[in-house]
């Protein structure tokens, strides 16, 4: 992926559970995310005791853009965890464009999305974290678990030693470096 950091999780809903709280996620704050999607998104966004916002999808069932940043303005959201479900991808200029004009912190869901390029860029280097899935039913299967990348490195830095989030979530960290 050409990435600075990549941490092994024990499932991609605990990457995306972690992501939320390292980038700062409190109890009440809005999220934005698809609303077609599946249930562990929202659920991660509703274990973090955050309320997810849903967005609209456009008619090849990815996120549109448009309604992206209609909810961004309505809401105020801060944060924007982006799942590419069944492997629909939208227009990730559009979507980069609302990212930038809100000053979204984004949150990659790529359980479905192994090395998946948008103009030879892979999916998961668009935002701030990437979360991908490894159960046994994806394009890399280790059976179970997942990994958190990002080029951030107090993101990773706090991921590794936050005791808040080992005590919240159990789970197994491997640094893969």
């Amino acid at each position: 992926m050409g990435v600075k950091h990549t941490i092994g999780t024990n499932s991609c809903g605990s990457a995306m559970f972690i992501a939320l709280n390292i980038v700062g996620v409190k109890p009440g704050d809005k999220i934005l995310t698809n609303a077609f999607t599946f249930h562990a998104v929202p659920s991660v966004i509703e274990h973090a005791r955050a309320i997810p916002v849903l967005v609209e999808s456009n008619r090849e069932w990815a996120m549109s853009a448009e309604d992206l940043d209609k909810k961004a303005t309505e809401t105020g959201a801060k944060v924007l965890l982006m799942s590419y479900m069944r492997g629909h991808v939208p227009d990730m200029d559009a979507v980069m464009e609302v990212v930038k004009k809100h000053d979204l912190i984004f949150i990659e869901d790529c359980a479905h999305a192994y090395e998946t390029l948008w103009n030879g860029e892979f999916l998961g280097k668009f935002g701030h974290i990437g979360c991908f899935s490894t159960q046994s039913s994806k394009g890399m299967s280790a059976g179970e678990g997942g990994l958190f990348i990002t080029d951030n490195d107090e993101y990773a830095n706090n991921l590794i030693r936050a005791p808040s989030i080992s005590l919240i979530l159990p789970l197994t960290l491997v640094a893969i470096n």
